[in-house]
């Protein structure tokens, strides 16, 4: 029996349906075999190089039985969970909740976690260690919430906004005090590189968070008592215009934060300030290498009694020191600025102390260091004119 060119034709779009749903069929059990939500699949997805979602709520027997981790959760036998690869979407992919035992995550490279969720992500664990692990392209690279004692330190958590976030974060720790967040590097983010928020007693040291678009390199809110030391956080906020209004876009930046320090930073060519403060009060920064900014260091809104000092802030587009809105009583002492154009207090700032910053030209607010120089050159001249006129009193001719 013949067939005709017709049913030639049915018979070729039966046949390309059936392949299509082959595909579809097939591609639908790689998805489920890669991204299992059940526990116990780890175990025999581990050695195929690519795991599941880890989340473990206090439940470690049941996670060290699926071989998820090693160790016995004590200080000198730690939980351990190493060289996992999680490509995981939308969930987190290791989530650990609720737990006091000593834990290290290590060595793990985690992508794709979606709106809201971490790479990693922390919810009320205290005396963990993550350390070398690569959580780029998530939404959040590494999330602490309400997390205590814990040490963040040689991780990746870059390149955030390229997966389609523009409010993502490299490392964010919500309500988390006593925690060592050290020598990470979180560049590229849709919002900001390091963000705290209402979290003390930490430190933040030796981390890069550079060229994040929309926000800071490093931004903490509602914090006390942190330690910003030795970070880079260069060239950040080219999209800031799109966050949050036009305080957004700076190196390093603090809102209502008390008794911290910044030194021995570098803010380098951001949008907005090197180093801005709002509303903060206490705020000790010195040592740091501001350049290249539009503002060097900014203090606005109500920041008061502040330090600043022997800080290098140099080549700035519009001022090298910008006090803004009622920032008072705050010392500025021994910087050395340069090329600035000129250091600028609102006329409603008051009570502040200026000495010894180098070449600047000072405009606002009545100064001590202009009045003290200014008795100076007044002393010089009546000196000057006195030595005159006795010379030619004692040189007759």
């Amino acid at each position: 029996m013949k067939i005709d060119s017709k049913g030639k034709r049915v018979i070729i779009v039966i046949l390309g349906f059936f392949f299509i749903f082959l595909i579809i069929g097939f591609t639908n059990n790689v998805l489920k075999s890669n991204h299992p939500s059940n526990i116990e699949t780890i175990k025999d997805l581990r050695n195929s190089g690519s795991s599941a979602r880890i989340h473990i709520n206090n439940n470690w027997t049941e996670a060290k039985a699926a071989e998820i981790c090693t160790g016995s959760g004590t200080y000198s036998d730690p939980y351990i969970i190493e060289d996992f690869i999680i490509i995981t979407y939308p969930e987190s992919g290791i989530l650990i909740e609720n737990s006091n035992y000593y834990l290290i995550i290590r060595n793990c490279t985690i992508g794709h976690a979606g709106a809201y969720n971490g790479g990693i992500e922390l919810v009320n664990v205290n005396n963990s260690q993550l350390i070398d692990n690569d959580c780029s392209a998530n939404y959040y690279g590494i999330k602490l919430e309400n997390c205590n004692n814990n040490t963040v330190v040689g991780n990746k958590a870059s390149d955030s906004e390229s997966f389609g976030y523009s409010l993502a974060i490299g490392i964010s720790l919500r309500d988390s005090n006593n925690n060592n967040i050290t020598g990470n590097i979180a560049n590229y983010s849709g919002d900001c590189g390091i963000a705290l928020y209402e979290s003390d007693n930490n430190l933040i040291a030796i981390n890069v968070a550079n060229e994040c678009e929309g926000g800071d390199g490093i931004i903490l809110m509602g914090c006390k008592n942190n330690i910003i030391s030795g970070n880079t956080a260069n060239r950040n906020g080219v999209m800031s215009f799109l966050h949050f209004g036009v305080r957004r876009g700076n190196g390093i930046s603090l809102f209502g934060c008390e008794d911290s320090i910044i030194q021995n930073n570098i803010a380098n060519g951001n949008t907005k300030a090197g180093i801005y403060l709002y509303s903060s009060t206490g705020i000790t920064i010195t040592g740091n290498n501001v350049e290249l900014n539009d503002k060097g260091i900014w203090l606005d809104y109500f920041s008061d009694n502040n330090l600043i000092f022997t800080s290098e802030i140099y080549d700035n587009n519009q001022y090298g020191i910008y006090l803004t809105r009622k920032s008072n009583n705050n010392i500025i002492i021994k910087n050395h600025l340069s090329d600035n154009g000129i250091c600028i207090e609102e006329i409603d700032c008051s009570g502040n102390i200026y000495w010894d910053n180098g070449f600047c030209i000072y405009i606002g607010a009545p100064f001590l260091e202009i009045i003290v120089y200014s008795s100076l050159a007044t002393i010089g001249i009546i000196t000057l004119i006195f030595l005159e006129i006795k010379r030619r009193k004692t040189h007759k001719f």
